[in-house]
C-alpha cells in the first residue's frame, strides 16, 4: 500500500472537533485516498477510519463529508457512491433483462468495452462497479472518471425498459443521470488528478 499515510494525530484531532479547516482538507486527501482502496487495510489505519466512522454517524455520512471537499475526496465519494449503485441495482430481474437487451443491440457501449463482461447476468454491473473500484486503488481516476460516466449513461438508457417490467426500479433512470452530472462535475473541477 502506497500512498498519503493517514495522519493519526488529525484523525484525533477532528474526532474531538479541534481540527482546523486546512486540516480537516488535508485529512480529507489522505481518507479519500484510504477509502479508494481495496484489500485490507494496515490495522492503524482500519482503526482510524472506524473513529472517522463513527465519529461522522456512518459510512453514507463519511462519503458525505468527503463530497465537501473539492478534487480526490469529491470525485472518490462519488465515484464509490456510484459503485453502491451498480451493487444495489445488478441483481434486478427487470434490470439485468433489460441490460441483456441492450447488449445484444451494442455488445459493448462505448467506453466500456474493456471493463464489461461477455455474459450478463446479476453480477455485471456489480462486476462493473468492481472494475471501477479497481481503477480507483490504481489511482486512475480519470479513467476511473471515464468508465463511471458510461456506466451512468448505460443505465439511464436501460432504465425505461426495467422500469416497464418493475415499477421499484422506476427512479433508476433520473438517479443515474443525477449521478453522472455529479460525477462530471467533480471531474471537471479536478483535471489536474492524473491518468
Amino acid at each position: 500500500m502506497t500512498g498519503p499515510d493517514l495522519d493519526r494525530d488529525a484523525v484525533a484531532a477532528f474526532v474531538v472537533g479541534r481540527l482546523d479547516p486546512r486540516g480537516e482538507a488535508a485529512l480529507a486527501e489522505q481518507v479519500a485516498w484510504l477509502v479508494a482502496q481495496t484489500g485490507p487495510m494496515p490495522t492503524a489505519h482500519a482503526e482510524a477510519l472506524t473513529q472517522l466512522i463513527h465519529r461522522l454517524g456512518g459510512e453514507d455520512s463519511l462519503l458525505a463529508w468527503l463530497d465537501r471537499f473539492p478534487g480526490r475526496p469529491r470525485l472518490v465519494a462519488r465515484l464509490v457512491a456510484l459503485t453502491g449503485l451498480l451493487d444495489q441495482y445488478s441483481s434486478r430481474p427487470a434490470v439485468v433483462t433489460a441490460l441483456r437487451r441492450l447488449r445484444g443491440r451494442s455488445p459493448y457501449p462505448p467506453d466500456l468495452e474493456n471493463y464489461l463482461p461477455a455474459e450478463v447476468d446479476g453480477a455485471t454491473l456489480a462486476d462493473l462497479g468492481g472494475e471501477i473500484h479497481l481503477l480507483l486503488a490504481d489511482d486512475a481516476l480519470a479513467e476511473a472518471t471515464r468508465v463511471a460516466l458510461a456506466a451512468m449513461a448505460l443505465l439511464a438508457e436501460l432504465a425505461p425498459a426495467a422500469a416497464a417490467h418493475d415499477p421499484d426500479v422506476g427512479e433508476l433512470g433520473a438517479t443515474a443521470g443525477r449521478i453522472r452530472h455529479a460525477i462530471w462535475q467533480a471531474g471537471a473541477e479536478a483535471p489536474d488528478l492524473g491518468r
